[in-house]
């Protein structure tokens, strides 16, 4: 075999490591991000009775969450409605991000997900 020829199955060989390096890393770096995302939709599970809030209690969730936050920052007592207003913000601002990075994965399976969290949405903004 010729000198040229070897170099030629070597960076061949080298291209096709490299694109099947660049494949196993997606794909951990996408079951990765399929068990942070479920992190995030499965925060709000109860422990007791695994079961998923719905939309409402979800957003009940994250305004009382950010709202208990604010007040224990330095919300004032008379100031309960100006408190109210930027916990609705602050949970529509995660709810957005959540949103935001469900979008980016186009998988079947997200479509649920991104429905939830719209609908959550929905509910934080009737609060």
């Amino acid at each position: 075999m010729s000198k040229q020829t070897e170099n030629y199955i070597g960076s061949q060989q080298h291209w096709e490591d490299r694109i099947n390096d660049d494949y196993d890393y997606l794909k951990q770096m996408e079951k990765e991000m399929e068990k942070d995302i479920e992190k995030l939709i499965y925060n709000g599970v109860e422990k007791r009775n695994k079961r998923i809030l719905t939309p409402k209690e979800k957003a009940n969730q994250l305004v009382t969450m950010h709202h208990n936050l604010i007040q224990d920052i330095g919300g004032e007592l008379g100031q309960e409605i100006l408190v109210t207003i930027l916990a609705k913000q602050c949970a529509l601002i995660g709810v957005d991000d959540i949103l935001f990075v469900l979008e980016f994965n186009l998988d079947f399976k997200m479509e649920r997900s991104i429905a939830y969290y719209l609908e959550v949405k929905e509910e934080i903004e009737k609060l």
